[in-house]
């Protein structure tokens, strides 16, 4: 399986995926798509392949974004150099021979996977942002018929994609150090992938909606995600939050780990007068789940732990206020 040379990933939110590969300087970005067939895709599907290089050569980052069959990003990281892609589509949309779909050639070092199969729309009459404590609820649930809007740039690395013109995924490739040039204004290094979720006109049912997001991490069997909140003073960036939360994941060859700011916002502005919480809930692991790329790109033995995510504070007039919500 390679070195046992330890790497991080970061994905950001603005969520970040990153992998921290202690690399200086910038990297370059090379990208293919693999359409999916007509004759094996009843809907428009595809997989976007990102290779990040350093500029000397000595590792890459492979990134892989699609929404077949739920929104999906794996993270592998390797030293070799002329690593490819391999995808089946035949295979990869059968159930009998799925795990035979996609492989790097040759194997990569490290992968991890980072997946959204659904959203959550529940009803807070009380008022107390508690996903769990509900008298209604519809669950979003993200599938191989879902009809997916895709407008990728090549130029920019950068992908959207838009389900029933209202749910909004917004995968990015970052080359450089940089930040946000938009609230929360994170930073991010040239060795992640950043990631949001948008909810725009949502049509709902009750007067008193909130939304929750369930994360899925694929990883290494054995190593659990280490959800943490730390305290940080970039109060010049993002006023008045002064924590970052990171999903960190161990592996038996790398490491990885997940980083936002515990706020969302209510207005495509991202103006501090529209921020509200967003709140996550304890990690589990994942039984009665759909199946995701992530776990086809890992072949070896791996788990799935998920968390939730939800979105509000008390007396903020719920979802309906504004009808928006970007994190």
């Amino acid at each position: 399986m390679g070195s046992q040379r330890s790497f991080w990933a970061l994905l950001c939110v603005c969520f970040f995926v990153v992998m921290l590969v202690s690399v200086d300087g910038n990297r370059k970005l090379f990208t293919k798509v693999f359409p999916c067939p007509t004759s094996n895709c009843t809907h428009d599907s595809s997989i976007i392949w990102v290779k990040a290089n350093t500029t000397d050569n000595n590792s890459t980052i492979h990134y892989l974004w699609t929404t077949y069959p739920v929104p999906t990003i794996v993270v592998a990281y390797t030293t070799l150099q002329d690593v490819e892609l391999l995808v089946d589509w035949s295979k990869l949309t059968n159930d009998s021979s799925r795990m035979l779909g996609l492989r790097f050639e040759p194997a990569v070092e490290y992968t991890f996977g980072f997946a959204i199969p659904r959203i959550y729309e529940y009803d807070d009459d009380d008022d107390n942002v508690d996903l769990n404590d509900n008298t209604y609820m519809v669950v979003h649930e993200f599938t191989e018929s879902t009809k997916w809007q895709v407008d990728f740039d090549n130029s920019t690395a950068q992908v959207t994609y838009t389900a029933h013109d209202s749910i909004i995924f917004k995968f990015i490739a970052s080359h450089s150090e940089d930040r946000e040039s938009e609230l929360p204004h994170q930073k991010y290094t040239a060795d992640s992938n950043r990631f949001s979720l948008t909810l725009n006109r949502m049509n709902v049912s009750t007067n008193s909606t909130r939304f929750a997001v369930e994360i899925n991490y694929i990883v290494d069997e054995g190593y659990k995600p280490d959800i943490t909140t730390e305290k940080n003073f970039d109060d010049e960036y993002t006023p008045a939050v002064f924590k970052t939360v990171y999903g960190k994941v161990g592996g038996k060859y790398g490491k990885a780990y997940s980083q936002w700011k515990p706020i969302a916002y209510t207005k495509a502005e991202l103006g501090r007068k529209y921020q509200t919480k967003a709140l996550e809930g304890g990690v589990e692991n994942v039984v009665n789940r759909s199946w995701n790329i992530g776990e086809v790109a890992m072949h070896e033995l791996y788990k799935i732990y998920g968390l939730n995510v939800s979105f509000g504070l008390a007396k903020d007039g719920f979802y309906q206020k504004h009808k928006y919500l970007i994190w």
